[in-house]
C-alpha cells in the first residue's frame, strides 16, 4: 500500500488526468485509492463518482456517491453527483430528491448544471412551471446560453405562452455560432419532438428545416403568413411558428389534424384544417410562403396543385419524390395506401423536368437543391439522372420557387 505522501501525489495525478480529459486514467487512480485512508471523509469516492459520470458509467457513479454519503451524510457534492447519476439513468424522482437535499444542506456547489438538470427533471415529470423556474435560475448563473434558452422556450410552449416561447427560440437561434450549432438548437426545439409521425422522419425533417432556414434567413419568418400543405402533425410548420410566423396547416386526414389539436390546444382552430388536396382548392387568401413538402407525389391532380399555389403565393418550397427521367412528359401513376400515403389511393411520380415545366408555365423561377444537405437515409437529393424510369425515396427533388 502506498504511504500518505505517495497517496497525496497519486491523487494529484488523478486530478491532473481528470482536468485534461483523461477520465480512464483518473478512474483507475481514484478506484485504486477508494479503500485508502485518504477516503475516510468520502472525498475520493466523490472524485470516482464524478469521473464515472464522465465515462457514462452511471451504475458505478451511483455506487461511488452512495459510498461517499456513508462516510459523510452531509456531503453536498456527493448528493449533487448522485442527483446527476440518477438523472442520467432516468430516475427522475430520485434525482429531484437528491438535488433538493444537496441544496438544503450546502448550496455552495449548486451551479448552472444543477439547475439545468432540475429543469430537465421537472420537464420530464410534466411540471412545466417548475421547469421554467429552474431554467430561469440556470440562465441567471450563465451567459446567454442558446440551449438553455431553447429549453426555457419549450416550457413556455407547453404552458401555452407562445409569445414568450417565440422570444426564447429567436434568441437561441440568433446566438448560433455555426451550422452545427444551429442544427443542434433546432433539434432542441419543441416542434422537433422525436416522437412525431414516425422515427424515420426525424433526421430528414431536421435537415429540411435547417436548409429552409438557411435559404431564407432566421429573421425572415417573423410575421410571415405561411401555409403548410399535407402537414402531417405539423412538425415542420411549427418550427416556423416558433420563429414568429403565422402558419396555417392543412391535412387530408382527420386523425392527423386531431392530433395537432390535442398537442396545440390553444393554437387557433381555424388554422388547423382538414381538406382533400386532390379536390377543389380550399383557400382564397394569399400567403407569403407555401410549404409543399412530401405531398405532390401523393396527388393525382398534381399540376393543379402547383397552379393553385402559384395563384396565391410568390414563394414556395416544393419537395417531392420524382422518377428518374429527363423527359418532361414522363409521368407515372402509382397506387398507394398507408397513413402517410395518398388520401385518394392514387399518387403520381412525374420526372423532375415535368415538374419544372409546370413551374415555368406558372411563372415561377426556382433554385433546385443540388447538394446533399437534405440527404437522410433512404432519401437522396443529389442523384444524377440515368433515365432508368425508376422511382422511390432515393429519387427526391427540392426546389425553392419564387416570383420576381
Amino acid at each position: 500500500m502506498l504511504g500518505s505522501k505517495q497517496n497525496t501525489i497519486y491523487i494529484e495525478d488523478g486530478h491532473r488526468a481528470y482536468a485534461r480529459g483523461d477520465y480512464q486514467k483518473a478512474f483507475s487512480i481514484f478506484n485504486e485509492l477508494k479503500k485508502s485512508p485518504m477516503n475516510k471523509d468520502g472525498k475520493v469516492s466523490v472524485y470516482l463518482g464524478n469521473t464515472s459520470l464522465q465515462l457514462e458509467l452511471y451504475d458505478e457513479s451511483e455506487r461511488a456517491f452512495k459510498e461517499a454519503l456513508k462516510k459523510n451524510t452531509l456531503s453536498g457534492e456527493a448528493l449533487l453527483g448522485l442527483g446527476h447519476a440518477y438523472a442520467a439513468m432516468g430516475k427522475t424522482e430520485d434525482a429531484i430528491n437528491s438535488y433538493d437535499k444537496a441544496i438544503e444542506i450546502d448550496s455552495s456547489h449548486v451551479d448552472v448544471g444543477v439547475f439545468s438538470s432540475l429543469g430537465h427533471c421537472m420537464h420530464t415529470k410534466g411540471d412545466f412551471s417548475a421547469a421554467k423556474k429552474y431554467y430561469k435560475k440556470a440562465l441567471e448563473l450563465s451567459k446567454p446560453d442558446p440551449y438553455l434558452l431553447c429549453y426555457l422556450g419549450n416550457t413556455h410552449f407547453y404552458l401555452k405562452e407562445y409569445d414568450l416561447a417565440k422570444q426564447c427560440y429567436a434568441k437561441a437561434m440568433n446566438s448560433a455560432k455555426g451550422s452545427e450549432d444551429l442544427s443542434a438548437i433546432i433539434k432542441a426545439m419543441v416542434p422537433a419532438r422525436k416522437d412525431s409521425f414516425g422515427e424515420h422522419y426525424y433526421g430528414w425533417r431536421m435537415k429540411r428545416i435547417k436548409r429552409i432556414i438557411k435559404h431564407y434567413g432566421l429573421t425572415w419568418f417573423e410575421k410571415k403568413k405561411i401555409l403548410e400543405l399535407g402537414c402531417g402533425y405539423g412538425d415542420i410548420g411549427m418550427a416556423f411558428v416558433a420563429l414568429g410566423a403565422d402558419c396555417t396547416f392543412v391535412e387530408a386526414r382527420d386523425s392527423h389534424i386531431n392530433e395537432m389539436r390535442a398537442r396545440y390546444s390553444d393554437y387557433p382552430k381555424e388554422k388547423l384544417l382538414v381538406a382533400n388536396l386532390d379536390g377543389p382548392w380550399p383557400f382564397k387568401e394569399s400567403f407569403d410562403l407555401v410549404l409543399h413538402l412530401g405531398l405532390l407525389y401523393h396527388l393525382n391532380n398534381w399540376e393543379e396543385s402547383i397552379k393553385e399555389v402559384a395563384a396565391r403565393s410568390s414563394n414556395m418550397v416544393l419537395e417531392t419524390e420524382v422518377c428518374d427521367s429527363d423527359d418532361p412528359d414522363f409521368i407515372l401513376q402509382i397506387n398507394e395506401e398507408g397513413y402517410d400515403q395518398s388520401f385518394t389511393g392514387i399518387g403520381s411520380r412525374p420526372s423532375g423536368p415535368a415538374v419544372e415545366k409546370i413551374l415555368h408555365e406558372c411563372g415561377f423561377k426556382f433554385q433546385r437543391l443540388t447538394d446533399d444537405s437534405c440527404n437522410s437515409t433512404p432519401h437522396v437529393y443529389d442523384w444524377k439522372i440515368a433515365n432508368t424510369g425508376d422511382h422511390g425515396p432515393a429519387f427526391r427533388r427540392l426546389w425553392f420557387c419564387f416570383k420576381e
